[in-house]
């Protein structure tokens, strides 16, 4: 019986910790400054989004492991973001984008994601780089299942 009292007690003293549930939410009064007001801290300086018609891309060197690297350079004459989320390729946990400065380079890694199936075959690659679709003119492969794993400045 004393363990059911102990019980008992342990959860009167919750109760009166948490209040008698008809207190109030608490109100703008009640928050810190800094939870009621907008942040202080201004947006970092961005590059604006690289002219997909302004990279130029080319077959890389082929590490152990990969299927093909796809070099890309900025022929344009300003920094710009490359940014390859929208390829349906992509791997959800790779960072998908990189900043190049003018005639600055940048290496997509894909690799087969299906490795060990049946019918490899030479694929063409599909990109979506910032919002546009992009056909790589060349071929890569043999893959199954192509998936971007990583995007790296040079």
């Amino acid at each position: 019986m004393s363990k059911r009292l102990g019980v008992m007690a342990a959860a009167l003293v919750l109760a009166a910790a948490c209040g008698s549930g008809d207190d109030e939410a608490p109100d703008a009064l009640h928050l810190a400054p800094s939870q009621t007001s907008a942040g202080t801290v201004a947006a970092p300086e961005v590059p604006p989004p690289c002219d997909p018609s302004a990279l130029e891309l080319a077959p890389g060197t082929t590490p152990e492991g990969a299927v093909a690297i796809i070099v890309l350079t900025n022929a344009g004459d300003h920094e710009c973001e490359v940014d390859v989320s929208e390829s349906s390729i992509a791997d959800p946990t790779m960072e998908r984008d990189a900043w190049l400065a003018p005639a600055g380079e940048a290496e997509l890694t894909l690799v087969d994601a299906s490795p060990g199936c049946a019918a490899p075959t030479s694929t063409t690659v599909e990109l979506v780089v910032n919002g546009v679709d992009v056909v790589v003119p060349f071929e890569v492969g043999p893959a199954c299942e192509l998936s971007i794993v990583a995007i790296v400045p040079r």
